[in-house]
């Protein structure tokens, strides 16, 4: 799995020089990575520089089984801090519900009336 590859390819042909310049509004530009499985390749720089054009970075990491051993510090890095960090079937006492309300008030902060 090579999400850091991925994002610097959202960062080049999504959110590219193009697409800041052609915007007729403003908008607030959000990445949710939503994976199973450790990244094979780096994360951290291709994260970094998604967030250093403005662009807010979210993890969501999918472990029903419990089995996957999970690397929490690159969920870090993709997300750029431990709050924008989901870890779902983590065996916490959340449940679903509450881990998909938290996604939705971390996209929704400073965005979403009140």
């Amino acid at each position: 799995m090579n999400t850091g590859n991925a994002l610097r390819h959202v960062k080049e042909h999504v959110f590219g020089s193009k697409h800041i310049h052609n915007r007729t509004f403003p908008v607030v530009d959000v990445v949710v990575v939503v994976t199973d499985k450790n990244s094979d390749d780096d994360v951290t720089t291709a994260a970094e520089n998604l967030r250093s054009s403005g662009v807010r970075t979210y993890a969501v990491f999918l472990d029903y089984d419990n089995t996957t051993e999970v690397n929490t510090q690159q969920l870090i890095d993709i997300g750029g801090k431990l709050d924008n960090v989901i870890v779902v079937g983590d065996n916490s006492k959340k449940t679903g519900h509450e881990k998909a309300e938290k996604l939705v008030s971390l996209l929704c902060q400073g965005v979403c009336g009140p």
